[in-house]
């Protein structure tokens, strides 16, 4: 079975979601080959990973949960990535999630570089050459700096001040 086989109504008869806390749980209990049940009518569906994703096996395939949401809200598979607005993978609530272009979802991927200490808040990173918060955003592939600031909110803000300028269609 590939993914987009399933149906909305087949994920509706299989989960109830919450949109408000992001939690997609079993509307019936599930039983493992043995007969034994293995999940319980209300538990959450899928397992955490290391990334923060939460993954649920349907016959037999791998599947996101926040992706299986989507589809159960909306009635329709996402044309595009999902993109944790926040930028935290396993905060699935409706309001955090957003179908858009592998291309903007890459604008809000963190990554942690070998050297270098990267801030708590999106777009910063400690500059250990001036003792200062750097904000830095990527535009058109590459990495531009927009400036040295005494704090990582003061730098933060310059990096939304950046997405908005930069990144067309930007709701942050």
């Amino acid at each position: 079975m590939k993914a987009t086989d399933l149906t909305a109504e087949t994920v509706r008869a299989m989960f109830d979601y919450d949109p408000l806390t992001g939690r997609l749980s079993y509307r019936e209990d599930r039983r493992c080959g043995r007969g034994r049940i293995s999940m319980k009518a209300g538990d959450e569906a899928g397992t955490q990973r290391p990334t923060g994703y939460r993954l649920v096996n349907i016959g037999g395939k791998p599947m996101l949960t926040h992706r299986l949401a989507w589809l159960h809200v909306h009635g329709e598979w996402p044309r595009h990535d999902i993109d944790h607005i926040n930028g935290d993978p396993s905060d699935n609530r409706l309001a955090n999630l957003r179908d858009v272009p592998h291309s903007v979802n890459q604008q809000n991927l963190r990554r942690a570089s070998k050297g270098r200490k990267h801030g708590t808040l999106m777009g910063t990173a400690w500059h250990a050459g001036t003792r200062k918060w750097r904000a830095l955003i990527a535009v058109n592939g590459r990495q531009k700096s927009l400036g040295y600031f005494a704090t990582e909110e003061q730098a933060h803000h310059a990096y939304i001040a950046g997405k908005r300028r930069y990144h067309e269609g930007c709701t942050i």
